[in-house]
Protein backbone atom coordinates (compact mmCIF):
# COMPACT_ATOMS: atom_id res chain seq x y z
CA UNK A 1 0.00 0.00 0.00
CA UNK A 2 2.81 2.49 0.96
CA UNK A 3 3.81 2.10 -3.12
CA UNK A 4 -0.30 2.91 -4.17
CA UNK A 5 0.07 5.97 -1.62
CA UNK A 6 3.52 8.16 -2.86
CA UNK A 7 1.89 6.68 -6.53
CA UNK A 8 -1.27 8.68 -5.53
CA UNK A 9 1.06 11.58 -4.00
CA UNK A 10 3.18 12.34 -7.04
CA UNK A 11 0.37 11.92 -9.90
CA UNK A 12 -1.78 13.82 -8.72
CA UNK A 13 0.48 16.61 -7.28
CA UNK A 14 1.97 16.44 -11.49
CA UNK A 15 -2.06 16.52 -13.03
CA UNK A 16 -2.82 18.77 -10.05
CA UNK A 17 0.06 21.41 -10.44
CA UNK A 18 -1.00 21.95 -14.08
CA UNK A 19 -4.83 22.55 -13.39
CA UNK A 20 -5.82 26.35 -13.76
CA UNK A 21 -9.00 25.53 -11.46
CA UNK A 22 -6.46 24.29 -8.29
CA UNK A 23 -3.97 27.32 -9.40
CA UNK A 24 -6.74 30.03 -8.47
CA UNK A 25 -9.09 28.46 -6.15
CA UNK A 26 -7.72 25.47 -4.28
CA UNK A 27 -5.19 25.89 -1.56
CA UNK A 28 -4.67 22.32 0.05
CA UNK A 29 -5.44 19.13 -1.31
CA UNK A 30 -6.21 15.64 0.57
CA UNK A 31 -6.91 12.23 -0.46
CA UNK A 32 -9.32 10.48 1.85
CA UNK A 33 -8.61 6.82 0.55
CA UNK A 34 -10.39 3.24 1.54
CA UNK A 35 -7.40 0.77 0.84
CA UNK A 36 -9.90 -2.28 1.20
CA UNK A 37 -12.49 -0.39 -1.69
CA UNK A 38 -12.65 -2.78 -4.80
CA UNK A 39 -10.46 -0.71 -6.85
CA UNK A 40 -7.48 -1.45 -4.67
CA UNK A 41 -7.89 -4.80 -2.54
CA UNK A 42 -8.29 -6.43 -6.24
CA UNK A 43 -4.67 -6.57 -7.85
CA UNK A 44 -4.77 -6.44 -11.38
CA UNK A 45 -7.77 -2.81 -10.88
CA UNK A 46 -4.97 -1.32 -8.88
CA UNK A 47 -2.27 -2.18 -11.00
CA UNK A 48 -4.70 -0.81 -14.15
CA UNK A 49 -5.21 2.39 -12.34
CA UNK A 50 -1.48 2.71 -11.27
CA UNK A 51 -0.46 2.25 -15.28
CA UNK A 52 -3.40 4.87 -16.18
CA UNK A 53 -2.20 7.92 -13.69
CA UNK A 54 1.32 7.13 -14.60
CA UNK A 55 0.59 7.83 -18.14
CA UNK A 56 -1.69 10.74 -16.90
CA UNK A 57 1.16 12.34 -14.68
CA UNK A 58 3.53 11.67 -17.62
CA UNK A 59 1.32 13.84 -19.75
CA UNK A 60 0.91 16.46 -17.62
CA UNK A 61 4.48 16.90 -16.94
CA UNK A 62 5.03 16.63 -20.88
CA UNK A 63 2.67 19.36 -21.19
CA UNK A 64 3.28 23.02 -22.44
CA UNK A 65 0.93 24.27 -19.47
CA UNK A 66 2.72 26.24 -16.67
CA UNK A 67 3.25 24.40 -13.68
CA UNK A 68 2.87 25.56 -10.03
CA UNK A 69 3.23 23.71 -6.53
CA UNK A 70 0.70 21.68 -5.06
CA UNK A 71 1.09 19.03 -1.86
CA UNK A 72 -1.13 16.34 -1.69
CA UNK A 73 -2.15 14.79 1.39
CA UNK A 74 -3.35 11.14 1.21
CA UNK A 75 -4.91 9.60 4.31
CA UNK A 76 -6.08 6.09 4.86
CA UNK A 77 -9.52 5.38 5.88
CA UNK A 78 -9.53 1.44 6.72
CA UNK A 79 -12.50 1.22 9.68
CA UNK A 80 -16.43 1.83 9.59
CA UNK A 81 -17.14 5.49 9.64
CA UNK A 82 -13.29 6.45 10.03
CA UNK A 83 -13.78 8.31 6.45
CA UNK A 84 -16.18 10.78 7.52
CA UNK A 85 -14.10 11.51 10.56
CA UNK A 86 -11.14 12.22 8.83
CA UNK A 87 -13.12 14.57 6.39
CA UNK A 88 -14.66 16.54 9.24
CA UNK A 89 -11.13 16.74 10.83
CA UNK A 90 -9.65 18.18 7.39
CA UNK A 91 -12.22 21.07 7.29
CA UNK A 92 -12.07 21.87 10.87
CA UNK A 93 -8.16 22.07 10.23
CA UNK A 94 -8.67 24.44 7.22
CA UNK A 95 -11.14 27.02 8.33
CA UNK A 96 -8.92 30.02 8.25
CA UNK A 97 -7.61 28.90 4.83
CA UNK A 98 -8.00 31.90 2.17
CA UNK A 99 -8.75 29.81 -0.62
CA UNK A 100 -10.91 26.25 -1.03
CA UNK A 101 -9.86 22.85 0.04
CA UNK A 102 -9.96 20.01 -2.09
CA UNK A 103 -11.33 16.69 -0.77
CA UNK A 104 -10.65 13.68 -3.14
CA UNK A 105 -12.75 10.46 -1.65
CA UNK A 106 -11.17 7.67 -3.15
CA UNK A 107 -13.13 4.21 -2.92
CA UNK A 108 -16.70 2.69 -3.85
CA UNK A 109 -19.91 4.05 -2.68
CA UNK A 110 -19.81 3.14 0.71
CA UNK A 111 -17.06 5.48 0.80
CA UNK A 112 -18.11 8.32 -0.79
CA UNK A 113 -20.80 7.75 1.61
CA UNK A 114 -19.17 8.23 4.49
CA UNK A 115 -17.28 11.28 3.79
CA UNK A 116 -20.36 13.20 3.04
CA UNK A 117 -22.27 12.09 5.73
CA UNK A 118 -19.06 13.61 8.03
CA UNK A 119 -19.51 16.84 5.99
CA UNK A 120 -23.19 17.12 7.06
CA UNK A 121 -21.69 17.51 10.91
CA UNK A 122 -19.25 20.73 9.63
CA UNK A 123 -20.95 23.82 10.14
CA UNK A 124 -22.22 25.01 6.79
CA UNK A 125 -20.33 28.12 6.60
CA UNK A 126 -17.19 26.24 6.58
CA UNK A 127 -18.51 24.47 3.38
CA UNK A 128 -18.49 27.50 1.54
CA UNK A 129 -14.74 26.75 0.58
CA UNK A 130 -14.28 23.11 0.55
CA UNK A 131 -14.67 21.14 -2.72
CA UNK A 132 -15.30 17.76 -2.89
CA UNK A 133 -14.79 14.91 -5.86
CA UNK A 134 -15.76 11.46 -5.30
CA UNK A 135 -13.06 9.24 -7.52
CA UNK A 136 -14.16 5.84 -8.50
CA UNK A 137 -12.55 3.27 -7.32
CA UNK A 138 -15.18 0.71 -5.88
CA UNK A 139 -16.19 -2.57 -6.44
CA UNK A 140 -19.63 0.11 -7.74
CA UNK A 141 -19.27 3.54 -8.65
CA UNK A 142 -22.46 4.75 -8.97
CA UNK A 143 -22.10 7.49 -6.80
CA UNK A 144 -18.94 8.30 -7.76
CA UNK A 145 -18.57 12.00 -9.81
CA UNK A 146 -17.03 10.48 -13.03
CA UNK A 147 -18.33 7.48 -14.99
CA UNK A 148 -14.79 5.84 -15.07
CA UNK A 149 -10.90 6.58 -13.50
CA UNK A 150 -9.96 7.92 -17.15
CA UNK A 151 -12.37 10.55 -16.82
CA UNK A 152 -11.80 11.11 -13.34
CA UNK A 153 -8.51 11.83 -14.02
CA UNK A 154 -9.49 14.04 -16.46
CA UNK A 155 -11.83 16.00 -14.39
CA UNK A 156 -9.41 16.64 -11.68
CA UNK A 157 -6.78 18.08 -14.53
CA UNK A 158 -9.35 19.94 -16.59
CA UNK A 159 -12.56 20.73 -14.95
CA UNK A 160 -13.68 24.30 -13.22
CA UNK A 161 -17.14 23.81 -12.84
CA UNK A 162 -18.65 23.21 -9.09
CA UNK A 163 -22.50 22.74 -8.10
CA UNK A 164 -23.97 21.93 -4.98
CA UNK A 165 -24.82 18.27 -4.40
CA UNK A 166 -28.44 17.35 -2.84
CA UNK A 167 -28.65 14.40 -0.12
CA UNK A 168 -31.71 12.35 0.77
CA UNK A 169 -32.19 12.56 4.70
CA UNK A 170 -33.15 9.74 6.43
CA UNK A 171 -35.02 9.75 9.66
CA UNK A 172 -36.72 7.14 11.91
CA UNK A 173 -38.09 7.29 15.65
CA UNK A 174 -34.43 5.48 16.99
CA UNK A 175 -31.96 6.91 14.90
CA UNK A 176 -29.54 9.68 14.41
CA UNK A 177 -30.58 11.19 11.30
CA UNK A 178 -28.60 9.40 8.19
CA UNK A 179 -27.88 10.56 4.60
CA UNK A 180 -28.12 9.17 1.13
CA UNK A 181 -26.21 11.35 -1.95
CA UNK A 182 -27.27 8.77 -4.72
CA UNK A 183 -30.05 6.34 -4.04
CA UNK A 184 -31.69 5.17 -1.07
CA UNK A 185 -33.51 2.08 -0.55
CA UNK A 186 -35.80 -0.79 0.70
CA UNK A 187 -36.61 -4.10 0.74
CA UNK A 188 -35.88 -6.77 -1.90
CA UNK A 189 -32.98 -4.70 -3.72
CA UNK A 190 -31.20 -3.44 -0.35
CA UNK A 191 -31.23 -7.33 0.43
CA UNK A 192 -28.97 -7.89 -2.71
CA UNK A 193 -26.62 -5.08 -1.78
CA UNK A 194 -26.33 -6.82 1.49
CA UNK A 195 -25.11 -9.71 0.19
CA UNK A 196 -22.79 -8.82 -2.39
CA UNK A 197 -21.15 -6.60 0.66
CA UNK A 198 -20.92 -9.79 2.64
CA UNK A 199 -19.54 -11.97 -0.03
CA UNK A 200 -17.68 -9.68 -2.85
CA UNK A 201 -13.92 -10.39 -1.01
CA UNK A 202 -14.80 -13.93 -2.25
CA UNK A 203 -16.23 -13.53 -5.72
CA UNK A 204 -13.79 -11.12 -7.84
CA UNK A 205 -15.22 -8.61 -10.24
CA UNK A 206 -19.29 -7.27 -10.75
CA UNK A 207 -20.93 -9.77 -8.08
CA UNK A 208 -24.26 -7.63 -8.06
CA UNK A 209 -25.65 -10.04 -11.10
CA UNK A 210 -24.78 -13.43 -9.48
CA UNK A 211 -26.24 -11.54 -6.15
CA UNK A 212 -29.17 -10.55 -7.35
CA UNK A 213 -30.52 -13.57 -8.55
CA UNK A 214 -29.75 -15.41 -5.52
CA UNK A 215 -31.75 -12.93 -3.46
CA UNK A 216 -34.94 -12.52 -5.64
CA UNK A 217 -35.40 -16.71 -4.83
CA UNK A 218 -34.03 -16.58 -0.99
CA UNK A 219 -35.38 -12.95 -0.12
CA UNK A 220 -38.78 -13.96 0.52
CA UNK A 221 -38.59 -16.98 2.03
CA UNK A 222 -35.79 -16.10 4.62
CA UNK A 223 -37.37 -12.63 5.31
CA UNK A 224 -40.66 -12.27 4.04
CA UNK A 225 -42.53 -9.85 2.25
CA UNK A 226 -44.24 -7.60 4.89
CA UNK A 227 -47.22 -5.25 3.89
CA UNK A 228 -46.37 -1.61 4.29
CA UNK A 229 -47.95 1.78 3.71
CA UNK A 230 -45.92 4.70 1.67
CA UNK A 231 -47.21 8.24 1.78
CA UNK A 232 -45.43 10.05 -1.50
CA UNK A 233 -45.55 13.87 -1.82
CA UNK A 234 -45.12 14.62 -4.98
CA UNK A 235 -43.09 17.56 -6.39
CA UNK A 236 -46.50 19.14 -7.58
CA UNK A 237 -47.83 19.27 -4.31
CA UNK A 238 -49.92 16.07 -4.32
CA UNK A 239 -49.64 13.39 -1.92
CA UNK A 240 -50.55 9.64 -3.14
CA UNK A 241 -50.92 6.56 -0.32
CA UNK A 242 -50.75 3.08 -1.34
CA UNK A 243 -50.65 0.17 0.74
CA UNK A 244 -48.85 -2.97 -1.01
CA UNK A 245 -46.41 -5.67 -0.18
CA UNK A 246 -43.32 -4.58 -0.03
CA UNK A 247 -40.89 -5.86 -3.30
CA UNK A 248 -38.97 -2.76 -3.89
CA UNK A 249 -38.56 0.95 -2.89
CA UNK A 250 -36.32 3.29 -4.72
CA UNK A 251 -35.67 7.02 -3.80
CA UNK A 252 -32.88 9.19 -5.35
CA UNK A 253 -31.37 12.55 -4.87
CA UNK A 254 -32.87 12.91 -8.22
CA UNK A 255 -33.68 11.11 -11.70
CA UNK A 256 -31.08 9.67 -14.02
CA UNK A 257 -29.88 7.30 -11.31
CA UNK A 258 -27.69 3.80 -10.99
CA UNK A 259 -26.81 1.53 -8.59
CA UNK A 260 -25.57 -1.66 -8.40
CA UNK A 261 -22.84 -1.01 -11.09
CA UNK A 262 -24.35 1.58 -13.37
CA UNK A 263 -28.28 -0.42 -13.41
CA UNK A 264 -30.26 2.24 -14.02
CA UNK A 265 -32.81 2.21 -11.73
CA UNK A 266 -34.12 5.59 -11.98
CA UNK A 267 -33.93 5.86 -15.91
CA UNK A 268 -35.84 9.41 -16.40
CA UNK A 269 -36.19 12.43 -14.44
CA UNK A 270 -38.55 10.71 -11.98
CA UNK A 271 -37.00 9.72 -8.48
CA UNK A 272 -39.58 7.33 -6.78
CA UNK A 273 -40.12 3.70 -8.34
CA UNK A 274 -41.51 1.17 -6.25
CA UNK A 275 -42.03 -2.61 -7.51
CA UNK A 276 -44.82 -4.52 -5.91
CA UNK A 277 -44.03 -7.62 -4.70
CA UNK A 278 -45.41 -10.63 -7.18
CA UNK A 279 -44.81 -14.31 -7.78
CA UNK A 280 -40.85 -15.97 -8.17
CA UNK A 281 -41.37 -15.11 -12.14
CA UNK A 282 -43.05 -12.24 -11.73
CA UNK A 283 -39.34 -10.80 -9.86
CA UNK A 284 -37.19 -12.89 -12.13
CA UNK A 285 -39.11 -11.02 -14.90
CA UNK A 286 -38.65 -7.43 -13.10
CA UNK A 287 -34.56 -8.18 -12.30
CA UNK A 288 -34.53 -8.67 -15.96
CA UNK A 289 -36.17 -5.36 -17.16
CA UNK A 290 -34.57 -3.56 -14.65
CA UNK A 291 -31.11 -4.66 -16.12
CA UNK A 292 -32.50 -3.05 -19.69
CA UNK A 293 -33.89 -0.32 -18.09
CA UNK A 294 -37.13 -1.04 -18.82
CA UNK A 295 -38.89 -1.78 -15.57
CA UNK A 296 -41.19 1.61 -16.09
CA UNK A 297 -43.33 -0.56 -18.58
CA UNK A 298 -44.31 -2.93 -16.10
CA UNK A 299 -47.99 -3.26 -14.84
CA UNK A 300 -46.11 -3.68 -10.90
CA UNK A 301 -43.98 -0.75 -11.61
CA UNK A 302 -44.69 2.78 -9.81
CA UNK A 303 -42.52 5.87 -11.02
CA UNK A 304 -43.18 9.48 -9.49
CA UNK A 305 -41.27 12.64 -8.78
CA UNK A 306 -41.19 13.45 -5.19
CA UNK A 307 -39.68 15.57 -2.47
CA UNK A 308 -40.40 13.18 0.57
CA UNK A 309 -41.79 9.56 1.17
CA UNK A 310 -43.16 8.30 4.50
CA UNK A 311 -43.31 4.17 5.12
CA UNK A 312 -45.11 2.67 7.86
CA UNK A 313 -44.31 -0.79 8.26
CA UNK A 314 -44.32 -3.94 11.06
CA UNK A 315 -41.69 -6.03 10.64
CA UNK A 316 -38.05 -6.46 9.87
CA UNK A 317 -36.52 -5.05 6.17
CA UNK A 318 -33.04 -3.79 4.74
CA UNK A 319 -32.25 -0.22 3.66
CA UNK A 320 -29.33 0.44 2.13
CA UNK A 321 -27.83 4.31 1.66
CA UNK A 322 -25.19 4.04 -1.12
CA UNK A 323 -24.37 0.66 -0.68
CA UNK A 324 -24.65 0.60 2.89
CA UNK A 325 -26.71 -1.59 4.44
CA UNK A 326 -28.95 -1.34 8.05
CA UNK A 327 -31.72 -3.70 8.98
CA UNK A 328 -34.39 -1.22 10.17
CA UNK A 329 -36.53 -2.80 13.00
CA UNK A 330 -40.61 -1.61 13.61
CA UNK A 331 -39.44 0.71 16.02
CA UNK A 332 -37.71 2.31 13.16
CA UNK A 333 -41.17 3.30 11.59
CA UNK A 334 -42.84 5.62 10.69
CA UNK A 335 -39.57 6.01 8.48
CA UNK A 336 -39.50 9.66 6.51
CA UNK A 337 -36.85 9.95 3.72
CA UNK A 338 -36.77 13.70 2.31
CA UNK A 339 -34.68 15.42 -0.23
CA UNK A 340 -32.48 18.17 0.92
CA UNK A 341 -29.92 21.09 -0.06
CA UNK A 342 -26.87 21.48 1.02
CA UNK A 343 -24.04 23.28 1.21
CA UNK A 344 -21.30 20.29 -0.22
CA UNK A 345 -20.01 21.92 -3.69
CA UNK A 346 -18.59 18.97 -5.91
CA UNK A 347 -16.63 18.74 -9.23
CA UNK A 348 -18.76 16.16 -11.11
CA UNK A 349 -18.10 15.21 -14.31
CA UNK A 350 -20.95 12.36 -14.59
CA UNK A 351 -24.02 14.52 -13.80
CA UNK A 352 -23.33 17.02 -16.77
CA UNK A 353 -22.87 14.16 -19.30
CA UNK A 354 -26.06 12.67 -18.24
CA UNK A 355 -28.02 16.29 -18.26
CA UNK A 356 -26.34 17.27 -20.98
CA UNK A 357 -27.86 13.80 -23.25
CA UNK A 358 -31.51 14.64 -21.19
CA UNK A 359 -31.35 18.56 -22.47
CA UNK A 360 -30.28 16.77 -26.31
CA UNK A 361 -32.93 14.02 -26.38
CA UNK A 362 -30.97 11.25 -26.09
CA UNK A 363 -32.92 8.35 -24.41
CA UNK A 364 -31.40 6.46 -21.74
CA UNK A 365 -33.41 3.48 -22.64
CA UNK A 366 -35.61 2.86 -26.28
CA UNK A 367 -38.84 2.26 -24.93
CA UNK A 368 -41.86 4.75 -24.12
CA UNK A 369 -42.84 4.69 -20.55
CA UNK A 370 -45.42 6.33 -18.72
CA UNK A 371 -45.72 7.13 -14.86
Amino acid sequence: MEELFRSIKSGFEDILGRSSFIREKIESVHVILNPKAGGFSNKKKMEDFLRLLKGFASAARNSKIESHSVFVTVCSSSAPGQAGIIAAGIVERNRKNSRSTLIVSMGGDGTHQEVLSGLMTVEERLLENVVVFRFPAGTGNDAADAWDQTQALQTLGESRKTSKTGAIAVKTPLRSIMYSFNIASLGLDAYVVHLTNKFKSKIPGNSYKIFADIGVVLYGVIHGFHPMRVSRYGTNGNVTVEERCNGITVMGVSGFRTYGAEKWVLPDERNYCSIKNGSLIDNMKFKTELFKAKHPNLPNCTMDRVHAIEIELSGKIPMQLDGQVTWLEAGDFPLKMETIKTGIQVLSAKEVSVLEAYSQNKTIYSDDHSS
